[in-house]
């Protein structure tokens, strides 16, 4: 096999491999964007329900303390 037909080979298999490459990342995006998303509104969640069960602690904790005086 001459050297540049081994050159051509070379880069034709890395085409194709890029190729292959960018079809999978092509056919994975949306599936990573929505498992994101999920995420995103998983941690929106959490964090009201976070922020709501404080100021439910510091609002009893008030009304307790504001009784005592």
């Amino acid at each position: 096999m001459s050297t540049q037909t081994q050159s051509n080979n070379v880069y034709s298999m890395y085409k194709q491999n890029v190729q292959k490459y960018f079809e999978n990342i092509s056919k994975i995006t949306p599936q990573y964007f929505q498992a994101m998303t999920q995420l995103q509104e998983e941690c929106m969640k959490t964090c009201e329900k976070t922020i709501n069960a404080s100021v439910s602690v510091q609002q009893e904790f008030a009304k307790k303390n504001w009784n005592c005086f």
